[in-house]
């Protein structure tokens, strides 16, 4: 398998931008063009107040834009398999907050 050094350096970055979003900054991209920018992972926090006992399904997801990478539910949270798996196709990070 071959890969391009322009792939590898975008997928290198990619990663570098994800793991200082995940520490709270954010990249200047100002003096890129739309073509070389990369994608700001997104941060979500769904609110199940109103829920006895909260609950993340696979149709939690259809509402979810893509550049999401973060969700943030409530500490008791239920994760069923179905959105285990988006979680996982979409290398989403579960944060609980209390």
């Amino acid at each position: 398998m071959k890969i391009s050094f322009e792939e590898l350096v975008r997928i290198v970055t990619e990663e570098v931008v994800k793991e200082l979003a995940k520490n709270g900054i954010t990249v200047d991209e100002s003096g890129i063009n739309s073509s070389q920018k990369v994608l700001q992972p997104k941060s979500l926090e769904i609110d199940m107040s109103e829920f006895k006992t909260p609950v993340l399904t696979e149709n939690s997801f259809w509402d979810i834009d893509t550049a999401v990478k973060e969700l943030i539910v409530p500490a008791n949270t239920v994760i069923t398999p179905g959105a285990a798996r988006e979680i996982k196709i979409r290398e989403i990070v579960i944060n609980y907050k209390s």
